[in-house]
């Protein structure tokens, strides 16, 4: 086959190297200025970002069940005027002082606590002593046939509530804080109507047999 004929010849290493670093050194110069001009455009996204209030703020997805006690504690504690409550088993903590704490003092200040209890709630002497305990600190109470979901309402502003999985029932939950005046009041309608379903608990755990 007849074509040109390309021949090599040997380079100085130092000759060599030295052209390499200076067009690296050339490349490295450019992306150098690429960055900065980069960074300043994504800077002023970012500050501008600052003064605009995420999508989503006022949303918060507890993962785990330690994450859910604790939210569900503190929400209690910072109840002033209202407490609703949807309750189920497994309870969310097992010795709920700051509740009985928040009972108290919103009772005391005319506020409003209520809490639907499914029947399961009445499987013990030492769970009815607990419902007396809230009863004498100012919870109204009511037995429902069942309860939706796990739901704590407060101030007509918070709503802690924990879905179940459709497919893997209580194995799993998906446990939700949000802050919204709109979605507490659509909550407190389906509560109101629960409510009125039931039946006072002590009257229930009365007939029951215990010593109420």
């Amino acid at each position: 086959m007849s074509g040109e004929v390309v021949s090599f010849a040997a380079t100085d290493p130092r000759v060599a190297i030295s052209g390499l670093v200076a067009e690296h050194r050339q490349r490295f110069s450019a992306l150098t200025v690429h960055a900065d001009n980069v960074s300043e455009e994504l800077s002023g996204l970012w500050n501008s970002g600052q003064q605009e209030q995420a999508p989503l703020a006022f949303v918060e997805f507890l993962r785990d069940p330690a994450s859910l006690g604790t939210r569900f504690l503190e929400l209690q504690r910072r109840a002033t005027d209202s407490m609703l409550l949807f309750t189920r088993k497994p309870y969310v903590v097992d010795n709920n002082e700051p509740g009985l704490d928040a009972t108290r003092r919103i009772a005391e200040s005319g506020g409003d606590v209520r809490c639907c209890y499914e029947k399961e709630v009445l499987d013990s002497t030492e769970s009815v002593e607990t419902l007396k305990e809230f009863a004498a600190a100012g919870e109204q109470g009511r037995i429902v046939d069942r309860v939706p979901m796990k739901l704590c309402l407060v101030n007509g502003t918070h709503a802690l509530f924990s879905l179940t999985d459709p497919v893997a029932g209580g194995l799993t939950a998906t446990n939700v804080l949000v802050e919204h005046p709109d979605l507490a009041a659509s909550l407190t309608y389906a509560f109101e109507a629960l409510w009125d379903s039931g039946r006072p608990v002590l009257e229930v755990a009365r007939e029951a047999g215990f010593d109420v």
